[in-house]
């Protein structure tokens, strides 16, 4: 993103209102909604709003990443994914936050 357009724009993470979506990324440009309200997740980051469905399983963390970006953990997963810092995609978030 420019610095022209990182000083007129801000991102906030916030609940989403979309049905069975747990949060809503926004950043003055574009918004993404981001993980599924009906399952678990490792450990809700962003607002805690579905903290109660944190599992914290450490062997489903690794199969969940192994599953959708083919890495063994966090920090492998968010770079292989990182593609438009101005437009992250709802798996990058979901890494960042949820799992």
């Amino acid at each position: 993103m420019s610095s022209d357009l990182k000083s007129k724009y801000r991102s906030f993470i916030q609940a989403s209102g979309r049905k069975n979506k747990k949060y809503k990324f926004n950043n003055g440009l574009y918004q993404t909604h981001f993980g599924d309200s009906r399952y678990q997740q490792f450990e809700d980051s962003a607002l805690g709003l579905f903290s109660h469905k944190d599992h914290k399983d450490q062997v489903r963390r690794k199969s969940y990443y192994r599953r959708h970006s083919q890495v063994n953990n966090k920090k492998e997963a968010i770079e292989k994914e990182r593609d438009d810092p101005d437009r992250p995609s709802s798996k990058l978030l979901s890494h960042m936050f949820l799992w």
